[in-house]
């Protein structure tokens, strides 16, 4: 079962979401991990309302 933690951050001046999936928290000693991955999404349409 997943365990999620969201909290809410200013990201290039606009209102962002962020959700994580805290039930790896244990294994990250275990799986080291050196990169950071950074994930941007938008609607296919410009025009589409938020």
């Amino acid at each position: 079962m997943t365990d999620w933690l969201t909290y809410e951050w200013d990201l290039n001046g606009e209102r962002a979401t962020f959700r994580v999936d805290m039930q790896y928290w244990e294994l990250l000693p275990v799986l080291s991990y050196s990169q950071l991955v950074y994930v941007c999404v938008a609607p296919k349409d410009p025009m589409a309302a938020s």
